[in-house]
């Protein structure tokens, strides 16, 4: 029971991280600021453009989910915008700190998910 409360404990922990460090990736003032919060790109998935977003971005984001990372005390977190739609962002701990996971950001700043959404039943993209 206690080991139950301890995880809960740092998942909560891990989302409020994830959350101050998407905040610092979406106000960084440079590009070499913003690629210091992201992990690196897959292979074959080239890094988000600065700023990866055109428009406004929602203010206001929240922990869609929070999972431990089997066999770690890390954790992946999926943030998500609080009221209204916009890009979802993975933020994964690492020994150097949070950091976002740069593949979805490039495939939706680069329209990838919104194109997918856009023509249903085509299937079920998963995150």
């Amino acid at each position: 029971q206690r080991e139950q409360l301890n995880q809960e404990v740092r998942r909560i922990e891990a989302g409020a991280l994830a959350q101050a460090s998407l905040s610092r990736y979406l106000g960084a003032p440079s590009e070499n600021t913003a690629a210091s919060h992201l992990l690196p790109p897959p292979e074959g998935i080239s890094a988000p453009p600065f700023p990866p977003f055109a428009g406004a971005l929602p203010d206001n984001y929240t922990v869609k989910s929070s999972r431990r990372i089997a066999g770690t005390d890390r954790f992946l977190v999926v943030m998500k915008p609080k009221e209204e739609p916009g890009p979802v962002f993975v933020v994964e701990q690492t020994d150097s700190g949070p950091r976002l996971h740069s593949g979805p950001i490039t495939q939706q700043s680069a329209g990838l998910y919104q194109k997918f959404f856009a023509t249903p039943g085509e299937g079920e993209a998963t995150l």
